[in-house]
């Protein structure tokens, strides 16, 4: 998968790829590391050389929107477990529930016309 990415172009990761192998391996590929670091007993390969750039802050923050999208569809959207099989029904399903997200505030409704 790293070795499609143009280098110096960051990867992100979950905290289960914070691992020494996984880390080195793009390091040697000329890849930044923007994996999330794990917070359990054992120690983080991320170092503090790559958390303190501006673009680990970013990569984060991008990384906390795409995983508040796929959280929406497991509690709102039915898709915790889907009731289809294979690949373009359960598809179909998740972009007709991605349909139902708002990407901002609802506009203010035009007041100046009238209907009718």
């Amino acid at each position: 998968m790293a070795r499609n990415v143009p280098p110096s172009a960051p990867v992100g990761a979950d905290k289960e790829y914070d691992t020494a192998g996984f880390v080195e391996g793009l390091r040697t590929l000329g890849v930044p590391p923007h994996v999330a670091k794990s917070t359990s007993h054992r120690r983080s390969a991320i170092d503090g050389g790559t958390t303190r750039h501006a673009g680990y802050a970013v990569s984060q923050r991008q990384r906390k929107l795409v995983e508040e999208i796929f959280g929406w569809t497991k509690t709102i959207a039915p898709l915790r477990k889907t009731r289809h099989e294979g690949v373009c029904r359960v598809g179909w399903m998740f972009t007709v529930a991605l349909g139902g997200l708002q990407p901002g505030p609802d506009p203010e409704p035009d007041m100046g016309t009238a209907a009718g």
